[in-house]
Parts: C-alpha cells; sequence; structure tokens
C-alpha cells in the first residue's frame, strides 16, 4: 500500500521529502508504480503535460498517440496523492469511459501490487474506483447523442474534472458539465479531444487565451514515436482531405456536418469588416471580386446547396 502522509509533510518540516517523492512527483510516480504497463516510460510530451499544474488544461492530440494514458495516469496519481479527493471522468458515450476504465484498472494498477492494494472496491457499471486515502476516481456518460444535456452528472462534486472527447460533446453536455466547476475556484479540469472541426467551447479553449487554458498540441506525427513513411502513407489514403487535418495532425479545419467552410469563416472574422469596403476588391483568398456597393440600406444573403454533393452557391444583395 502507498503511504500517503501528505499532512504529516506539511506538519513535519524534518521529514526527508525523498520518501515522498510519489506523492509530489507523477512522472517518479508513474515509472515507479506502472512500470509493468509502463514497460518502455512515458513519452516526452506526457511527462510534459503530467508536470503542469494549471487548472485549466485542454490537450489537443491525433489519432493513436497515448493521450487516453495521460489521462488515466493523471486520475490515478490525483487520486493516490490526494485525501478525500474526488476525480471525475466524463465521456460522451459508454464505449468511451469504459476504454479509460479498462486502462485504469486492468493495466494500471491490477499488474501493480502497490496500488491494487490501495482500491478498496470499485465496480465497472456505473464507473468507480474507491481508495484508501478516502479518493475516488467516477466515470459518467454525457449521453450525447440521446440528447439528455449531461442530465447524470447534475448534482455531482468534483476536486478534478477530466473531460475525454470534449469536442464530441454537445453544447448542451459542456454547460452541464462547467457548472460542477461552481462549487470552489479550486477545482481542476482537464479536457482531450481531436478536433471535430465545429467551433464550440473545445475550439475557444484551444484557440482564445483571453479564457486562461493551457493548451498542450500534438499532431500524430510528432507524439507518436512509432510514426514512419508506411503509416503516414496508410492514413493520408485512409484519411482523406479535411479527414487527415482533424483526426492525424489534431487540425480543427472544416467539420463534415457543416455548410460552411469554417476556415473560410475565420479567416473573414478576423479580417473585420473594413475588409471589405476597401480596395483592392478582388480576393485572392476567396478567388472572387467584392462589390462594396452597399450604401446603407439592408442586406440579404440567399444559399444554396443539395445532399447530392453540388458546391454551395450564396449570392448577397
Amino acid at each position: 500500500m502507498i503511504d500517503l502522509s501528505e499532512k504529516t509533510i506539511k506538519r513535519d518540516s524534518t521529514v526527508d521529502l525523498r520518501d515522498y517523492q510519489h506523492l509530489l512527483d507523477p512522472i517518479y510516480f508513474s515509472e515507479k508504480y506502472m512500470a509493468s504497463y509502463l514497460k518502455k516510460g512515458l513519452r516526452e510530451f506526457q511527462k510534459e503535460i503530467l508536470n503542469c499544474n494549471d487548472h485549466q488544461v485542454v490537450l489537443r492530440i491525433g489519432r493513436r498517440s497515448g493521450k487516453t494514458v495521460v489521462l488515466s495516469v493523471k486520475a490515478v496519481y490525483e487520486a493516490l496523492a490526494n485525501e478525500d479527493y474526488r476525480v471525475v471522468i466524463i465521456t460522451p458515450g459508454k464505449n468511451h469511459y469504459e476504454i479509460i476504465y479498462d486502462t485504469i484498472m486492468n493495466k494500471l494498477i491490477l499488474p501493480s501490487p502497490e496500488l491494487k492494494a490501495c482500491v478498496t472496491r470499485n465496480i465497472k457499471t456505473p464507473g468507480k474506483i474507491w481508495f484508501t486515502s478516502g479518493s475516488t476516481i467516477s466515470f459518467f456518460t454525457a449521453g450525447t447523442k440521446s440528447g439528455s444535456g449531461a442530465v447524470g452528472i447534475r448534482g455531482q462534486g468534483a476536486e478534478f474534472i477530466i473531460i475525454d472527447e470534449a469536442d464530441y460533446l454537445s453544447t448542451t453536455d459542456m454547460e452541464t458539465i462547467l457548472a460542477l466547476r461552481i462549487e470552489h475556484p479550486n477545482i481542476s479540469m482537464w479536457a482531450s479531444s481531436t478536433p471535430t472541426g465545429k467551433r464550440g467551447f473545445f475550439y475557444q479553449w484551444c484557440t482564445d487565451k483571453s479564457r486562461g487554458w493551457k493548451e498542450f498540441y500534438y499532431p500524430a506525427p510528432l507524439a507518436n514515436p512509432n510514426w514512419n513513411a508506411e503509416i503516414e502513407a496508410f492514413t493520408k489514403r485512409e484519411y482523406p482531405g479535411e479527414a487527415y487535418k482533424r483526426e492525424i495532425l489534431a487540425e480543427f479545419g472544416t467539420e463534415d456536418a457543416g455548410v460552411f467552410n469554417k476556415e473560410l469563416i475565420d479567416y473573414a472574422c478576423s479580417r473585420g469588416d473594413g475588409f471589405y469596403m476597401t480596395p483592392p476588391y478582388y480576393n485572392p483568398y476567396y478567388g472572387y471580386y467584392q462589390s462594396p456597393t452597399w450604401q446603407g440600406g439592408p442586406r440579404a444573403i440567399g444559399v444554396d446547396w443539395d445532399k447530392y454533393g453540388a458546391p454551395t452557391n450564396m449570392v448577397v444583395v
């Protein structure tokens, strides 16, 4: 069993802090107690993320790059480095939380005698793990596909909130989840996802630095040490166009389900209204002429597209 004596550390100034390094250093903690699964150790980008102490952290990382391991290690570390600490993990659907639950219980905890001895009880459905520290890790699904608005999360309490596949949650889901932070100001929240292309909460957290989120961005070729020319060729072939940008490079790109090209909208918003009223009227980015004939009257915009793939047509009068 791991000795959880954080209060003793604070009380006794003569204690050798090296005896409590597992409570102070998440990298040391994982390498000491999770070595059977992390045989090659943590990747450098994973270490960088785990060393972050910010309360608001957002991870924008390409597919199959090890972000689930980061979230799982972080959850176990926080539950055992703190007493009476509530870690809540939220995912869009049940299959997502089962993957993290399996990683935590079957890959990180059970193979380690020390970590296994710290678990007093665990159930997979609904997912929850109790520890000798008095801390818990609870798993919730937002039920995004059912449109429930993450109703099952209402009324829950937490000191640490982890949101997996955050960009796949609906706006209503996110609003419910964010309400959990109202309880007290020291609640930490980590959100991880590959982008979908929509311009929702996850996009704002990554791009609007005034919101106070610390972003870690790693495309798959940079995060995955096994990446090579063969994998690169395969992913470019199997993830054509925008899919490669989002799933592999973790760029926001354009949402497949959307009507408008989000990148062009972002560009227009960044230039401001005055851009359309000054020469030259030909816009090389969009590839058409602009005619600034507006004299202060009403403007109307008409849009036409069809589901069979004809390009979108827009007319402004």
